[in-house]
């Protein structure tokens, strides 16, 4: 189990989400211009998921931040980033549904293979501490990765 791995093969599936950016590790300030942005953290890792197997669970956080200018759009945006399993192009859950089916279908599995997206927070309105920063609106996308330790 190789933790780099797993986050980055999150940011690469997260990628694939029209105008979004994805980022495989926390990021302490939203880049300028950037409009929609997801960053992967590790939450925990349960090492003894399985002894007798040799699986590890890897609990990620996937933190999502959407540039507010005002109310409205930022929540129409952060809406369809929600989306899952209704054929929205801009779904993070439907992106990350089909990393994992492409992972799990060959004779070696790749990193997302045992990947399940387990829910979501309510958007919430950020102010920056920085007088100068955008104002976010923020969710977080908590996702699940089995993984061999072996």
């Amino acid at each position: 189990m190789n933790v780099g791995d797993i986050l980055q093969a999150v940011a690469d599936a997260l990628e694939q989400v029209e105008n979004l950016q994805a980022y495989p590790h926390p990021i302490t300030a939203v880049p300028a211009g950037e409009a929609d942005i997801a960053a992967v953290r590790v939450e925990r890792i349960d090492y003894q998921l399985a002894f007798a197997k040799g699986l590890a669970k890897v609990e990620l956080t996937v933190e999502i931040n959407v540039q507010a200018s005002v109310d409205a759009d930022p929540y129409v945006r952060m809406c369809e980033l929600l989306s899952g399993g209704v054929g929205e192009s801009r779904s993070l859950v439907d992106a990350l549904t089909a990393a994992h089916h492409v992972d799990r279908a060959p004779a070696t599995p790749g990193p997302l293979a045992m990947l399940v997206v387990m829910g979501a927070t309510r958007p919430r309105f950020e102010r920056p501490e920085d007088p100068g920063g955008v104002r976010l609106l923020v969710a977080e996308l908590t996702v699940e990765v089995s993984a061999e330790r072996a």
